[in-house]
């Protein structure tokens, strides 16, 4: 898939226990937060925690990793309006 920073997409992950629809709108960065699955289970539940200090770090691994990229701005901006 190409990731540029005027696209929108929608996915659909695929999981063991069932799929998760997720919409990405252009120009937006979204964390949807750690996804907690329990596999050894047989509760088909999908917890999602969110943490704002994860979210954090999270986007400063993206923005680090990708600094060249069109998202680099947004997220940056997106970790600025989060601190």
């Amino acid at each position: 898939m190409d990731l540029q920073a005027n696209v929108s997409f929608q996915e659909t992950l695929k999981l063991p226990i069932g799929n998760i629809a997720i919409e990405v709108k252009a120009n937006t960065a979204v964390y949807y937060g750690q996804i907690q699955i329990p596999w050894d289970s047989t509760d088909r539940e999908i917890k999602l925690k969110y943490v704002k200090k994860r979210e954090i770090e999270s986007w400063k691994m993206v923005s680090d990793r990708y600094n060249d990229s069109p998202w680099a701005t947004i997220i940056d901006e997106h970790i600025k309006n989060l601190e």
